[in-house]
Parts: structure tokens; C-alpha cells; sequence
């Protein structure tokens, strides 16, 4: 990730959790997949051979991931979708061509157009929208996900100002 959409990452309050699913600290990756092979999305719990079943608690979201829980309600807009001109002002224009009139946005296409290469013009608007994509793509396939790596773009108002995505309750959603 390039240093300045990595200092909009971390103004948004995300870069701990990334710097845990990066390359960067190898110490949280372990305890990550050790955390993910007990995992029971079915119940979601954790299943510990001493203590068997145990919910995530407000704290331990908190402490495993650095994202908070509690903060200012998710704004939404559930036809955003619809909104083109809004919709690239927010992520630029990649992001019309990739709906393509859908609700939804694959993690993958979203990424390609996005972090493959600096943008060189109009840099601190391009920076917001690559920070913004970025963390779409973070919230989307692993908050707000329905195993099918496809994000909704109804929490888009939420992600306005970078420097205010990481105020509003993404941890509780998350654990929701």
C-alpha cells in the first residue's frame, strides 16, 4: 500500500487491523489463523478445548482487530447504487463501470482499477478515494460479507470524510 492511501488508512482508524492482515508485523497473523481454525460461524463462537464454547465480547473484537465498537451510527443509503455522480465523487470513476447499475461490487474487481498504481493527477481527492475503496473492500468481505465476496454499496455515505469512517460503529456491526 502506498504510504499516503496508508496515512488516510490510518486517519480512518483501520491501519492496526491492517497491519495485522499485512506482511508488515507477522506476530498478529498467527494468532489470526489460530483464531479463524476455532471460529464457528455457525453459532458465531469460539470452540476452546478447556473452556468449549465462547462468544466474542465488545473487548475482544476491540482487542483482536483495533477497531472499536461503539461510535456515531452507520449512515446508509440503500440507492446509492443509483447515484453515479455521487458514487465517483466518493471512489472515482472505476466504480461506475463496476456496478454497472448492481448494488453490488465484487472485492476483487474493486481492487484492481484501485491499488495497482498511484494516481498522479488531483492526488489528495485520488488518495480519499483509494483509502475509500480500500476500506470498503476491508468492511465489505470481512464485516459485512455474505460468503459471496461481494460488497454493498449502501454504507458508502458513511465513508464521506476519511478522516470520520473510523467514528461510526463498525465494530458493532461487525459483531452483529
Amino acid at each position: 500500500m502506498h504510504d499516503t492511501v496508508k496515512t488516510k488508512v490510518k486517519e480512518a482508524g483501520f491501519l492496526p487491523f491492517v497491519s495485522i492482515l499485512g506482511h508488515e508485523k507477522k506476530w498478529g497473523r498467527p494468532l489470526l489463523v489460530a483464531l479463524a481454525e476455532r471460529w464457528r460461524d455457525t453459532t458465531h463462537t469460539f470452540h476452546f478445548d478447556e473452556v468449549r464454547e465462547m462468544m466474542m465480547t465488545p473487548t475482544d473484537f476491540t482487542a483482536i482487530t483495533g477497531l472499536r465498537v461503539g461510535g456515531k451510527r452507520l449512515k446508509y443509503n440503500l440507492k446509492i447504487y443509483k447515484n453515479k455522480k455521487k458514487l465517483v465523487q466518493l471512489f472515482g470513476k472505476p466504480i461506475v463501470d463496476l456496478l454497472a447499475g448492481e448494488k453490488r461490487v465484487s472485492c476483487e474487481s474493486l481492487s484492481t482499477p484501485y491499488w495497482k498504481k498511484m494516481p498522479k493527477d488531483d492526488k489528495k481527492k485520488k488518495v480519499d478515494q483509494i483509502a475509500r475503496a480500500f476500506i470498503l473492500c476491508l468492511i465489505g468481505s470481512l464485516f459485512l460479507n455474505d460468503k459471496s465476496q461481494y460488497m454493498s454499496m449502501h454504507y458508502a455515505p458513511s465513508m464521506e470524510i476519511v478522516s470520520e469512517i473510523g467514528n461510526y460503529d463498525w465494530g458493532g456491526v461487525a459483531l452483529s
